[in-house]
């Protein structure tokens, strides 16, 4: 295991809080996401990070909380992400889905960092669905197809944009405001954007199709994969609810985040209940193993795995310290921070 680095001098007694403004300026790229989640994911499949199976907890109604994060051994912290689920919240004048994310120090146990999560979730979904697009998609691919188009999808452009050569985009929403706004989006990065007339239209002879329906909307299943042109990948990000489960099946290749090596299954619930044929991990480790020939169909079905919160949290924690970003709390007794210090035992 690598030396841990040593207790900045200035957080030393402290706990850093980065709210949403603090994680913006910290100024990460789409492309360096990718890298981290990548990156981890590879630590992963060699046993030097792990994850384990979200905590879900009904809090009444249609309303949960869940947990999930992971363990970064190599950089020496464990993260978890704290969330509330409140469908409806809009007429609240809030989110549906808030996202609280910690850091901690692996060696000590303690907190080292509280922060934003709700940035950090939509890039590190859009940075596992084009970790899979690399390997599965042709690199060559100039065209994407977004099926909702609400923070995921503006997440999916970004780090889509940042690794394949995209020219035009066609943008499919329950809400036309929200479909006009990605396809602003892609006008500003140089690309021809339009909105579909319906949601069929943002897959058929799309390069890349990128479906992120929020879970609790209906109706289910009105996606046909089968749709999907010779040599196309979609990415769905909505745990693939959105798709008819039938015409899943009909395709050539499926990859999850994470999976059982023995049975191939998802070990997150997913609407896919069958086999997949490799997970993230096991097309990083062996990615010619896994790339498709020109006609091959395939997507990428996910929850959204623990590890990858983990990466993105660490990356923005590490760019938080280099740069002096964000609000130190007072820290209790209790978290004997002059001990770290003087023993330089965590970041």
């Amino acid at each position: 295991m690598p030396m841990p680095m040593p207790v900045p001098t200035g957080l030393a007694n402290s706990l850093l809080f980065l709210g949403h403004e603090a994680v913006m300026a910290c100024g990460i790229t789409p492309a360096q996401m990718v890298a981290a989640v990548a990156g981890a994911f590879r630590t992963k499949a060699s046993g030097e990070a792990g994850t384990a199976p979200k905590l879900w907890m009904h809090a009444g109604g249609e309303a949960s909380f869940s947990a999930k994060g992971g363990v970064l051994q190599d950089e020496g912290l464990a993260v978890v992400k704290w969330y509330g689920y409140v469908p409806h919240n809009e007429a609240r004048g809030l989110p549906d889905f808030s996202p609280l994310v910690i850091v901690s120090c692996t060696q000590t146990g303690l907190p080292l960092a509280v922060m934003d999560g709700q940035w950090l979730s939509a890039m590190r979904t859009a940075a596992i669905s084009t970790i899979a697009a690399g390997v599965l998609a042709r690199p060559e691919s100039s065209s994407a197809g977004f099926v909702a188009c609400g923070s995921l999808a503006h997440s999916h452009l970004q780090t889509l944009h940042s690794q394949f050569p995209l020219k035009r985009i066609v943008a499919s929403s329950r809400s036309r405001d929200s479909a006009q706004a990605l396809t602003e989006a892609a006008r500003a990065l140089g690309l021809e954007a339009r909105v579909a007339a319906d949601a069929s239209e943002a897959v058929r002879d799309m390069d890349i199709v990128v479906s992120s329906v929020p879970r609790q909307s209906r109706p289910r299943g009105f996606l046909d994969a089968r749709e999907l042109s010779p040599g196309a990948f979609a990415a769905m990000a909505c745990m693939g609810h959105s798709w008819d489960a039938g015409s899943i099946g009909a395709l050539d290749l499926l990859v999850t985040d994470d999976c059982d090596p023995a049975t191939r299954l998802a070990l997150e619930p997913v609407s896919w209940g069958g086999r997949f044929n490799a997970d993230i991990g096991q097309l990083l480790a062996r990615p010619d193993e896994w790339r498709p020939s020109g006609s091959t169909r395939s997507a990428a079905i996910f929850a959204g795995s623990g590890i990858a919160d983990a990466a993105a949290a660490a990356l923005i924690y590490r760019r938080a310290l280099e740069r002096g970003i964000g609000r130190p709390l007072a820290a209790g007794a209790h978290f004997k921070t002059s001990a770290l210090r003087a023993n330089g035992a965590c970041t």
